[in-house]
């Protein structure tokens, strides 16, 4: 299962590198990405929950000018929830599992992927994940 994410808060810091062949613009794009990943357990048992998240960001280039891309993803707002059942010490846990960048050829645009996970253990226990913040650095010849 793959979902495509909300892009919001993007602002991209674009500068020229001289007297590199090949290269001469560094974009750097960040911004938050909206979606959701939710687990939730009933029991003391726990509950995973997996996903890939894929989004589109600037710059947008024409083909042959794309050298490059790196990417960075953190935690923007998660949210956990649980119950009091006495005895009973309820467990989540958020994690980014890859991340990955390239050039979308439809858009001309990066492509940011990555895989997030998120486990929630006991009874009645929620665990949601619903944006993180991402950072894209990429290498143009322009």
């Amino acid at each position: 299962m793959s979902q495509v994410a909300t892009v919001v808060a993007q602002q991209t810091l674009q500068f020229y590198v001289p007297g590199m062949p090949n290269v001469t613009r560094v974009f750097v794009t960040t911004g938050i990405a909206q979606f959701s990943l939710q687990a939730f357990s009933q029991n003391v048992n726990p509950t995973r929950q997996s996903d890939s998240v894929k989004l589109l960001v600037d710059p947008v280039l024409a083909p042959g000018q794309f050298r490059k891309s790196t990417a960075m993803v953190s935690f923007a707002n998660v949210q956990r929830g649980s119950s009091t059942t006495v005895g009973e010490f309820p467990f989540s846990s958020w994690s980014i599992d890859d991340i990955s960048s390239s050039l979308d050829d439809e858009s001309g645009k990066v492509e940011l992927r990555f895989d997030v996970s998120v486990v929630a253990q006991g009874t009645q226990t929620n665990t949601t994940l619903q944006s993180v913040a991402f950072q894209v650095t990429s290498i143009a010849a322009l």
